[in-house]
């Protein structure tokens, strides 16, 4: 496919003009974005305007220094609130630490109590075993033993 060669004729240089040094000189217009419309063309705080005076050395000095005398205040009473929550989570915990102390008592006197009783428990089975029910009055008389002896322990 062979080139096509434009036809239209070539531009003359004298047709071309150039910008003036004045046209230089103004500022671009702006890109179309309206971030740079915003960090352009719009103040962002009011104390950096270009027609207020800078701040003097003692007005700075003066304003860091309410800064950070509020900053310490803030800073002391969050540490007071903090040591005011481990207090009462201290007490929290020492109370769970007693209470968790007595259910442990609790629960190893019932389990003893528990072993006990199975102990009872098997020694009759086994009694009754090896009597066989030859001996049922004597048996009778046996058991009634074992459980008046188990409500005079149980009362003690």
């Amino acid at each position: 496919m062979p080139l096509s060669i434009p036809t239209t004729k070539p531009m003359a240089i004298s047709s071309i003009t150039f910008p003036t040094q004045q046209q230089f000189s103004t500022a671009p217009s702006p890109p179309q974005s309206p971030t740079y419309y915003l960090q352009h063309y719009i103040p962002r705080d009011p104390s950096m305007n270009s027609l207020q005076p800078p701040l003097s050395l003692q007005e700075r000095r003066q304003r860091n220094k309410a800064a950070s005398a509020k900053y310490r205040a803030k800073k002391n009473h969050q540490y007071g609130e903090m040591r005011h929550l481990i207090s009462s989570l201290t007490k929290e915990n020492d109370l769970l630490l007693r209470q968790l102390d007595h259910v442990r008592r609790d629960n190893n006197r019932l389990k003893a109590t528990c072993d006990k009783l199975r102990g009872k428990m098997l020694a009759e089975k086994m009694l009754k075993k090896l009597l066989n029910d030859e001996n049922g009055d004597q048996l009778k008389k046996f058991e009634q033993d074992i459980e008046q002896e188990d409500w005079e322990a149980y009362d003690n």
